[in-house]
């Protein structure tokens, strides 16, 4: 396994377990001051992950487009998540991160469309894609980290 998806994958196992240890009320909850909830960031990182990643290179994304939908950039909950379209979405997250691998071991992603950020850096290959979705990753573990104290309280460790 590549380093960059080694990475993606421990953060990705590290939000599920900050979700995992809350409520489907606490989990679906929007607190004061922020626009989105703790399981809309699993499903923002997913949906990020697969729209650079395959879309980028042409190739159909392992994820239903009406979940990379809801959870594209510049979206917002629409609605709380019942407990089993939460399941399915942990699933998909673990399922996408063993194709993601599989798929660039494979060269599925010769294809890859350069684009840039909107900070200006450019992201040129599959492998600056890839380091890109390990920051992204980090940065939404960071924010479900805020989000979770924002929803249990002041004083939680997390």
């Amino acid at each position: 396994m590549r380093k960059e998806i080694e990475l993606t994958a421990a953060f990705r196992k590290l939000l599920l377990t900050l979700l995992g240890e809350l409520s489907l009320e606490q989990i679906n909850t929007i607190p004061p001051g922020f626009n989105n909830n703790l399981v809309w960031q699993l499903g923002h990182v997913i949906a990020v992950q697969q729209a650079i990643c395959y879309k980028r290179s042409q190739n159909a994304p392992v994820v239903a487009d009406a979940l990379i939908d809801l959870y594209k950039k510049d979206t917002r909950p629409q609605r709380p998540l019942s407990a089993e379209e939460y399941e399915e979405l942990k699933q998909v997250s673990e399922s996408s991160m063993a194709q993601l691998d599989k798929d660039f071991d494979d060269g599925v992603f010769a294809g890859f469309e350069a684009f840039t950020l909107g900070n200006g850096v450019e992201v040129a290959s599959i492998q600056d894609a890839l380091v890109m979705i390990a920051a992204h990753e980090a940065l939404h573990y960071g924010y479900a980290q805020a989000l979770r104290r924002a929803v249990v309280g002041g004083n939680d460790p997390a």
